[in-house]
């Protein structure tokens, strides 16, 4: 039989965590056809030769934002996340998700991720967005989470209040149905005003929808810094009281005061997991995080959304009254740097104490002025997590590998923005940093985190494992030369050493050079 794909003189990692093997692999019709130690070229369309080079599956990105950031909208070849080697991507992550709508309108509740300037919304529900996702043809595999802040806006829109009985039944039943079109699960970002109003208690029944339908609960924490630990506990409370599968979006310990707390957060997912609570937890292999400027400010303030936000901090005496609670925290505005910024470029690269020696006022004013100036959508980096609590939390047989970004072109660069450089080298980086620096995890070990263990989680089917039958998801890199090239200085490099890479059995790179296919698939849960 003659294949599309042959790749010769394989070192096949197959995703499972097992040693590596010598191979050959055939695939046709998108999938692998078989993996033998001797395959026939003979009328292959393509012949791949990987000598000395490690196969392994496509890597699985289950902390994404380029739906909701605008990226697989404004850049569908996800470039640099193929040129890392992720060759699927999950959105609707951290209680934000571009489907179900209530209305069309619902989109414009997502100010802080600036999409509804990017896509046109011709779609309501869950099948209808993917629909169209499908018809954008993106260069990576697409499935998404159902966000609970979209769901929430979308029936109480901007009133922060608790749900009315028959609200209640209206969330539930539009996540019952969006499950149903294929989501993979629920996820929540309580950390944001809209969500913050939630209990455990109403959490645990909507999430009982999961139990029935099928999906995992996937949480940005209540708190990721001074109330982590009752953060965790309540994700396991949620998981337990639902009897559902956890994951914990990007876990980290924010700010200096938090990190002693990380080990004994670490432990308690240790025990319950021993007692059979389903939790996992994703990691990005950075102590510098991203995150949005508004949540320095205090919990009030914000609370409501965007407008709510602007009217406050106009009144003077709000104002007034959060410059002096900024004050008393103890933020460290010297390693605070603005990422982006909508409309104040100028302030893009510098430190918040920069900008504030600059223009001589106090660094808690130039955050106000900031936030009223680009609408609040302003990011920042900050160098808040500890370096072995990353190293602790990404050795964790619990733990699997993210970017917490999205796909990039290199054109992006003309906007000045800084995007964090996770975008373009998440994935390699993790690999050199526990196989090569640190030595902790074993090369099966390490490629296992970042394909098998993220699609088992999420009941990703196909995908993740390099067998027969399965997608034709392969990534072909040398393990001596991977590494990120990306710095938060100048973020738009791809990375060295990832040398091929198939998208559904179609070459989306060679010999490190982006080939465009877009042979990106939308998958659903099945």
């Amino acid at each position: 039989m003659a294949f599309d794909v042959v790749i010769k003189n394989c070192r096949i990692v197959d995703g499972t965590g097992s040693p590596e093997f010598e191979g050959e692999i055939g695939i046709s019709d998108k999938k692998i056809t078989v993996i033998d130690l001797s395959v026939s070229e003979r009328g292959a369309k393509t012949v791949i030769d990987a000598k000395g080079k490690i196969v392994c599956p496509g890597f699985i990105d289950i902390t994404n934002h380029a739906d909701t950031i605008g990226t697989l909208f404004l850049y569908p070849n996800q470039e640099s996340m193929v040129a890392q080697g992720v060759t699927t991507i999950i959105g609707g992550n951290c209680g934000s998700s571009l489907a179900p709508l209530l209305s069309p309108n619902d989109i414009s509740t997502l100010q802080k991720w600036r999409t509804e300037n990017i896509a046109t919304v011709d779609w309501l529900s869950l099948g209808e967005f993917l629909s169209t996702i499908e018809k954008l043809k993106p260069g990576v595999n697409f499935g998404t989470l159902v966000g609970f802040g979209t769901l929430r806006r979308g029936i109480l829109k901007n009133q922060n209040r608790l749900f009315a009985y028959e609200d209640f039944l209206k969330l539930k039943d539009t996540l019952s149905l969006a499950l149903q079109e294929g989501a993979f699960g629920l996820s929540t970002g309580l950390v944001y005003a809209h969500e913050r109003t939630a209990t455990t208690e109403e959490l645990i029944d909507i999430a009982s929808v999961l139990k029935k339908e099928g999906g995992i609960y996937k949480t940005h924490l209540r708190s990721e810094s001074s109330n982590l630990f009752s953060a965790i506990n309540e994700a396991i409370s949620i998981g337990r009281g639902a009897d559902v599968p956890v994951s914990v979006s990007h876990f980290k310990a924010i700010g200096r005061r938090s990190w002693k707390d990380f080990r004994r957060a670490l432990g308690l997912m240790e025990r319950v997991s021993a007692d059979g609570v389903q939790i996992h937890f994703d990691v990005y292999p950075y102590i510098t995080t991203g995150s949005f400027l508004y949540l320095l400010l205090p919990l009030g303030v914000y609370e409501g959304g965007f407008i709510a936000l602007f009217k406050r901090l106009h009144d003077p005496i709000i104002r007034l009254d959060v410059i002096k609670t900024l004050k008393k925290q103890t933020l460290h505005y010297d390693t605070i740097i603005i990422s982006t910024a909508w409309k104040t470029k100028y302030s893009i690269g510098k430190t918040i104490k920069q900008i504030s020696e600059s223009i001589g006022i106090s660094p808690e004013e130039v955050i106000v002025q900031l936030l009223l100036a680009n609408e609040g959508r302003v990011t920042i980096f900050g160098r808040t997590v500890h370096p072995r609590n990353v190293q602790l939390a990404l050795e964790h047989p619990l733990s699997m590998v993210v970017s917490d970004g999205c796909g990039y072109d290199l054109k992006h660069r003309e906007t000045g923005e800084r995007v964090h450089p996770r975008s373009f080298g998440a994935f390699p980086r993790f690999f050199r940093l526990a196989t090569k620096k640190w030595g902790s995890l074993t090369i099966p070990e390490a490629i296992r985190r970042m394909t098998s263990v993220p699609a088992e989680i999420m009941g990703i089917k196909k995908r993740g494992i390099l067998a027969k039958g399965n997608f034709a998801d392969i990534v072909i890199f040398d393990p001596e030369e991977v590494r990120s090239l990306g710095t938060f200085e100048d973020p738009y490099q791809y990375p060295q050493g990832i040398l091929c890479v198939l998208v559904n059995g179609s070459v989306a790179i060679r010999d490190g050079i982006h080939q465009r296919p877009r042979a990106g698939m939308v998958i659903r849960k099945e």
